[in-house]
């Protein structure tokens, strides 16, 4: 078990003799056979000087006297971890050497590359050697890997596969359409999405596996996360899940994804297979609408809502306040411009234009530029707010139109906007950051509100319950509970004076001595989930 992650690393599809030979070996150089936690086959072991316990033996060829060959250590499976970082195994009580008897290290070493590679690492062997190392690199060796499921397109198209993540985790089941005569009509091929499948779930698969394939209680590893999601010039989404031991030489899983904006979730489908000298390749296709660009939310009249949660951003009242004066970030004499900014309304003060479109203004000495006109369309896109003013005065550098970018960022304690111009990366590009409480939804929105049975295909929304702030059940006089569904309590809410910390989902109120006192039961600690059809399960935790 990893000491950090509480990984459990098996290696018991190493079991069976592998041939080690020398670097530089000639033709009388000795070769050893090594075995993972088993026995060395019995038609190896050449002469009775070898125990047949042994998990490792030395051997020499034939024109060599047999009297040399000997056993470097009897088998066992007491994997261990050495100094809490290398994972190593070691083989004891082989034949005689000049210091007791030969034994046999072996340290595993973590590689993500389809083949596994053993090799001796020790000094070159002698009569009187009497410990042999190995090295055994193998993707056994290393912690699973939970990756990003968001990509952006090099044309800043963002792809966002977060939500089939959440989904996934207790296995996808994979259609398996047409005939492979390796494959039996009951088999179940489950996938996970950007991590390895949940250990403990009716998947029951390999620890670590992201692809996994099952039948007549036989379970094979088709597949491990070993890289980032990656994008296509065709625009399809690809995940790569190599290192997989449920072949007698290596697996690999690709799955691929197409827009589909009319199917929902999806259903992965198996496309292709090949079973190549011991070698599997597993071919998915999925068409989902997750797999679609992630299309920014666009509204007027200075506010935006959020599909997601229902939420308005609204800033309205920030177009009625006064224009917004900034003032230069620093006191370097050449760095010494001034802004002045107004939200979906034009400036009131001058900017040399006669226009009164004016939206953003940069000054400098006696000199003044338009950075943008003027409009109301705020943009949501990413869980970000953001308002563009275009069609400024011309860039001399590049002959382009002044932009500016207003981003919108929560400050809950900004009880007016404060505003902040970023350094100029783009000649003409002005990125100004505006710090607001009005950014701030009303609550921590902690998972995606749906729950989805990966049996039948069936998806349950609880969004409705999640665009609620907060939900209230009084038991007594003294105890009312308060909780939220997929997101925290608000700051503030019921009429007792007092709540729960930052964060909280579920808190209880209760009143002893005529005080009232809060209590904290805990936060959404995974999405809903159904243990069973028909019955939807939010699990709340805390550590308090």
């Amino acid at each position: 078990q990893d000491p950090t992650s509480g990984f459990v690393l098996s290696f018991l599809s190493l079991e069976g003799s592998t041939r080690v030979l020398l670097d530089d070996a000639t033709p009388s150089s000795p070769f050893f056979y090594l075995s993972i936690c088993s026995v060395i086959d019995s038609e190896i072991l050449l002469t009775s000087a070898i125990t047949s316990d042994s998990g490792a033996v030395q051997l020499y060829p034939n024109s060599v006297s047999d009297a040399k060959n000997s056993s470097l250590g009897t088998t066992n499976s007491n994997v261990f971890y050495s100094d809490g970082e290398l994972i190593q195994l070691k083989y004891t009580e082989g034949s005689a050497c000049s210091s007791g008897k030969k034994s046999t290290l072996i340290t595993f070493v973590c590689s993500h590359l389809i083949t596994t590679s053993l090799s001796y690492i020790g000094s070159l062997p002698t009569d009187d050697t009497c410990l042999f190392e190995f090295e055994y690199k193998t993707i056994l060796a290393c912690p699973p890997i939970t990756t990003e499921c968001v990509i952006t397109s090099a044309d800043g198209l963002l792809y966002d596969l977060t939500r089939l993540k959440q989904l996934s985790l207790t296995g996808f089941p994979v259609s398996i359409s047409g005939q492979y005569r390796d494959i039996p009509e009951s088999a179940s091929l489950r996938i996970s999405v950007c991590q390895p499948l949940e250990v403990g779930s009716t998947t029951t698969c390999t620890n670590g596996s992201a692809s996994c394939l099952s039948y007549d209680d036989q379970i094979f590893d088709l597949g491990r996360v070993t890289g980032d999601l990656q994008l296509s010039q065709q625009g399809e989404l690809q995940l790569i899940y190599s290192g997989g031991t449920g072949c007698s030489k290596s697996a690999l899983t690709v799955i691929t994804w197409r827009c589909d904006r009319t199917v929902g979730v999806g259903q992965p489908l198996l496309s292709l297979h090949r079973n190549t000298s011991g070698s599997c390749y597993y071919d998915i296709v999925w068409n989902s609408e997750y797999a679609c660009p992630v299309l920014a939310n666009q509204e007027s009249d200075c506010a935006v809502t959020d599909p997601d949660t229902g939420f308005i951003y609204n800033f309205t009242s920030l177009s009625k306040l006064p224009d917004i004066k900034i003032q230069p970030n620093s006191t370097d004499s050449t760095d010494q411009y001034y802004y002045t900014l107004s939200i979906c309304r034009p400036i009131t003060s001058s900017c040399g234009d006669s226009s009164g479109l004016t939206g953003a203004c940069q000054s400098y000495n006696d000199r003044q530029f338009v950075t943008g006109l003027y409009n109301s369309t705020l943009t949501l896109s990413d869980g970000e707010v953001q308002l563009v003013y275009t069609g400024g005065d011309t860039c001399r550098s590049n002959n382009v139109n002044r932009t500016t970018i207003i981003r919108f960022y929560c400050d809950k304690t900004a009880s007016s906007p404060r505003a902040v111009v970023l350094p100029e990366l783009t000649h003409c590009l002005y990125e100004i950051l505006l710090y607001t409480d009005l950014a701030c939804p009303p609550s921590q929105i902690l998972f995606q509100c749906t729950a989805y049975n990966s049996e039948n295909g069936n998806t349950y929304d609880l969004s409705s319950l999640q665009h609620r702030s907060y939900f209230e059940v009084s038991v007594s006089d003294s105890l009312v509970y308060y909780f939220s569904v997929c997101s925290s309590l608000p700051s503030q809410y019921g009429d007792k004076g007092v709540q729960c910390g930052t964060g909280t989902s579920f808190c209880a109120l209760q009143q002893k001595d005529n005080a009232w006192k809060a209590i904290n039961l805990g936060t959404m600690a995974r999405p809903p989930y159904l243990p069973q059809d028909n019955l939807i399960v939010i699990y709340y935790s805390t550590t308090d």
